[in-house]
């Protein structure tokens, strides 16, 4: 099969198309139920859940790599209801929601959000060339839980698929035509896999180098808190034995590191005036200015911005263990974030703090999925059921000789949940129950002078404690089947997080944290939709709306320079629809379609007003075209026109309250087959060069983060296989 048709039999065209995918030399499409997702703890027809799907295959997210290789451009440019991205930015401004709320994002598996005080930086803990499989579930869900109000990005790094010794390796050389010299990047990755009786295995590795980056202008990207200026490095692998038929073992492992070589600072950004920061260059480690010139005149020596993060997993399954398919996993994940560069100017004597942020995690999760004829009798349908656990820690030091930004917290989480499955002649109902349960430890703690010491809790002795969050998370979900190709659906999920704890307790006036007055966040998602075929046309269509008593909205305090967490009611809604039609052979087109609107109440006196801009993005719309009608040749163009957005006054100064213009971009990509063996890529992104300051990044309206994102982009690659 050709790498352009191995495209082509992705979900739907890279997989934005939540329905089938093309044959090798035809139009038509496969059913809809062969298409399984596993982001709902159990393999699931596609066309049988009542709720949004986006599955990624590897060569989907292959081809969008021609374009842009930061994980978060590539779900956030292809994905209905998923935030806007800023390309290359070191934490995921916008790219943490789904549908206005936090995702949860898993690399296989394991989250590696932070719900103790939350950087969004999960979309910078895997190389987006060490994936096989990108399962994206929008809306709450009870069923996996933990964090997960919006939805659950489910990673899923490669594993062998052959037990013949082959492998691939992917060259490319990224660069700008607006400063060749000082652009050009590079990166190499491949991946090698075999096998030998019961045993097989899969290991890839790959190094990027990310260099300086230029906007349409010409002018050099702030790269402060950014991915521009950095060395990325990736290296995992999967390893299974084949037990019997129906058993196996297998451990994952995964680590990525991003390490700063340079830095350039933002100086004078106005969100206000819509006047992009300008420019200049500072030492490795710098924060801002300030910082800069403190390590310029040897006050305080600085390190470069580190991150690494580690996964590790060891699963067993018996897909027939008495009559019921059984699976159980153990992990252990950790993230440091190390020498980033703070400037406290309100600390005599010393001017800038390195602080060091570790987040570690472990836990199990068994999932049993068995015939209820097993449970009750001559019923059909399935019931899954089973029970997670994970110990998380949070630290978060200072060099300073201050107490700590924040103090540690320490969390036990524990969850059970039955989840029931019931098809009905041309109706499938399925519904279920979540518990879940959290215990947070918390030591005697120091309110921190760090952000501003005159502030009323600086100084304050807080007693530390255990909380305990739990609640009852319920579901339930019909799947009306027109006929083959056609399906109508309506859901209902809760979600609960008890996130941005420390977020929240880091400047309380209470003596204790029991006086803190801290409570989980519970959100109530219901959502309709259409989905079919007709002929050629695959199409989606989807309406949903999300409630919370006690919401959680990011504000960010001028006065102590530090995000806040405003807890109101709120609601949002929207509506989403994909689509991909084949007129012939030689053409696909795709499209996919997003709206969401929000508000909440800040003051809790039943007036509404709208959700801030971090919350709520503008509609979107995507479309992409491809064409394989020359031989060997595969060519596409896609674009993305985002529209204007003006929710608040024009000089607001808030931050949140930011408004947008219109965004039209468009990229271009060639794929030539040399051999069955070798492929070469072209790759434009930002075909017209266009000035731009991305729109997520206009409606936070902070200034410290008001630029512009990349001008032209050009990739050349070259694929081999062996």
């Amino acid at each position: 099969m050709s790498y352009a048709s191995g495209f082509l039999k992705s979900v739907s065209l890279v997989a934005v198309m939540a329905g089938g995918a093309l044959a090798d030399d035809a139009p038509d499409v496969r059913p809809l139920e062969e298409v399984v997702v596993s982001a709902t703890r159990s393999e699931q027809e596609l066309f049988t859940i009542p709720r949004s799907i986006t599955v990624f295959t590897e060569e989907a997210i292959e081809s969008q790599l021609a374009f842009n290789d930061d994980l978060g451009q590539v779900i956030g440019r292809l994905t209905p209801g998923l935030s806007g991205g800023v390309n290359g930015n070191f934490n995921g401004n916008g790219l943490d929601q789904i549908r206005g709320r936090r995702l949860q994002f898993l690399v296989d598996g394991i989250s590696q959000s932070n719900f103790a005080i939350d950087f969004r930086n999960d979309f910078q803990t895997v190389d987006p060339r060490a994936i096989e499989r990108i399962e994206i579930i929008r809306g709450g869900t009870a069923v996996y839980g933990l964090g997960a109000t919006g939805g659950v990005i489910n990673i899923i790094t490669k594993a062998p698929d052959s037990d013949e010794l082959q492998g691939n390796i992917h060259a490319d050389y990224i660069f700008q035509p607006t400063d060749l010299d000082d652009s050009s990047s590079f990166r190499i990755s491949g991946d090698l896999q075999g096998g030998s009786g019961p045993f097989d295995f899969r290991i890839n590795g790959g190094f990027r180098q990310r260099n300086t980056a230029f906007d349409g202008s010409g002018d050099i990207i702030p790269s402060d808190s950014n991915a521009f200026n950095t060395d990325q490095f990736n290296f995992g692998g999967t390893f299974g034995l084949n037990i019997s038929d129906t058993q196996r073992l297998t451990f994952k492992a995964n680590y990525f590191e991003i390490e700063e070589n340079d830095r350039f600072l933002s100086v004078g950004a106005s969100p206000v005036a819509n006047i992009p920061g300008t420019a200049v260059p500072a030492p490795a480690g710098a924060g801002n200015a300030a910082a800069a010139a403190a390590i310029e005149a040897g006050e305080v020596e600085a390190s470069p911005e580190f991150q690494a993060t580690q996964n590790y997993v060891l699963s067993y399954r018996d897909t027939d263990l008495l009559g019921s398919e059984f699976s159980l996993s153990a992990y252990y994940g950790r993230i440091d974030d190390d020498s980033e560069t703070l400037v406290f100017g309100n600390v005599p004597g010393d001017p800038l703090g390195v602080q060091q942020v570790a987040t570690e995690r472990y836990g199990s999760r068994l999932t049993i999925v068995s015939p209820l004829e097993q449970l009750i009798g001559d019923a059909g349908g399935t019931a899954t059921y089973g029970f997670d656990y994970e110990a998380f820690t949070f630290e978060q030091v200072n060099n300073l000789g201050l107490p700590p930004l924040t103090p540690d917290i320490d969390t036990d989480s524990y969850a059970g949940f039955l989840q029931v499955d019931i098809p009905v002649g041309p109706w499938r109902w399925s519904g279920g129950v979540r518990y879940e349960r959290t215990d947070a430890t918390f030591p005697d703690f120091e309110i921190s002078p760090i952000f501003n010491p005159n502030s009323t809790p600086v100084g304050n002795q807080v007693a530390g404690g255990t909380l305990n969050f739990d609640r009852f998370l319920f579901n339930a979900g019909l799947v009306y089947t027109i006929d083959d190709t056609t399906n109508v659906y309506a859901s209902f999920a809760q979600g609960f997080v008890i996130g941005e704890l420390l977020r929240q307790i880091r400047v309380t006036p209470a003596s204790s944290v029991e006086g803190a007055g801290l409570e989980p966040q519970v959100t109530d998602n219901y959502e309709i939709g259409l989905r079919g075929q007709v002929g050629g046309l695959d199409y989606t269509l989807a309406a949903f709306y999300s409630e919370s008593e006690l919401g959680s909205t990011f504000s960010f305090n001028e006065e102590i320079q530090a995000t806040e967490v405003i807890r109101a009611p709120e609601r949002i809604w929207g509506a989403e629809a994909t689509l991909a039609y084949s007129p012939s052979d030689a053409w696909r087109i795709d499209g996919t379609f997003a709206w969401q609107d929000g508000e909440f109440d800040p003051d809790e006196d039943g007036d509404f007003t709208p959700l801030l801009g971090n919350r709520v993005q503008p509609i979107r719309f995507t479309a992409g075209v491809d064409y394989t009608g020359i031989e060997r040749l595969r060519v596409r163009a896609q674009a993305l026109y985002g529209l204007s957005l003006s929710n608040f006054p024009d000089d607001a100064t808030a931050f949140g309250q930011g408004n947008t213009g219109d965004l039209f971009l468009v990229d271009l990509a060639a794929f030539y087959t040399l051999t069955d063996a070798a492929q070469l890529r072209l790759g434009v992104q930002n075909l017209f060069d266009n000035t731009f300051i991305d729109q997520t990044i206009q409606l936070r309206n902070q200034t410290s983060t008001f630029f512009n994102n990349p001008g032209r982009t050009v990739t050349l690659g070259v694929d081999f296989q062996f």
